[in-house]
């Protein structure tokens, strides 16, 4: 028979660490965001298939669309690369760099 006590105590250590791991992913988290806002050139943060994550106001100012309507949708959604000879729309490197990353 297992001891309900030591059980408990052994659960309730492996809580207050996952608590912590929590509250350290958080502050990170709060981090990044400050650091996104502070930057003064246009970022957008994408995923692994080029799914916009977050995107700070230079961005927004850019894009011309704000956060909230861009979070999920495919980087050339958003963000449109111009040739800037030609004035004609340039393949967006997005999905290369996404597999290159895999």
């Amino acid at each position: 028979m297992s001891d309900g006590k030591g059980e408990t105590e052994k659960l309730g250590q492996e809580n207050e660490g996952l608590r912590r791991q929590i509250a350290a992913f958080e502050l990170d988290a709060r981090r990044f965001e400050a650091t996104l806002c502070s930057i003064g050139e246009a970022v957008i943060s994408i995923d692994a298939q080029g799914q916009v994550l977050q995107m700070n106001r230079m961005a927004e100012e850019l894009t011309g669309m704000l956060e909230a309507e861009t979070k999920g949708l495919q980087t050339a959604e958003v963000f449109k690369i111009v040739n800037e000879v030609t004035r004609l729309e340039a393949e967006s490197p997005v999905p290369s760099l996404a597999m290159s990353n895999e």
